[in-house]
């Protein structure tokens, strides 16, 4: 399934379509986690985590339509250090309050993403030999 949505986005949408995509999240995201009161869709103890990774995973499906395998890493990297510094920015809102295991949430979304994204490339590198 994520194989085909990966396929997909990548046919059929052109690169400045995915990079304005990947955009479009980012700065969902930032607006979400940094206007002045919380939106949480459902109130359930520890849904806020889910959110977290759920957001940060779509973000780095984002991320891998747009830039070389080469490259993952590093940028995975540098939005997880991003996603810190607006878990920081939150403890000047008021209202808001950052912490540290939504950081991590974040990073566990991004640690999907790249374990899906390079198992969706061991695929397709296997099926095209």
């Amino acid at each position: 399934m994520l194989q085909k949505t990966i396929e997909f986005i990548q046919s059929y949408l052109s690169q400045k379509a995915r990079v304005a995509l990947f955009i479009l999240v980012l700065v969902g995201i930032a607006v979400l986690s940094l206007k002045p009161t919380p939106t949480n869709l459902i109130e359930l103890d520890g849904f806020d985590k889910v959110q977290h990774a759920m957001a940060y995973f779509v973000l780095g499906l984002c991320a891998t339509t747009i830039i070389k395998a080469t490259r993952w890493r590093l940028v995975f990297t540098i939005l997880w250090l991003l996603s810190g510094v607006v878990e920081v920015l939150q403890f000047m809102q008021p209202g808001r309050q950052g912490s540290i295991y939504d950081w991590l949430a974040n990073g566990v979304g991004l640690l999907f993403a790249y374990s899906g994204a390079c198992f969706i490339a061991k695929v397709m590198k296997n099926r095209d030999d």
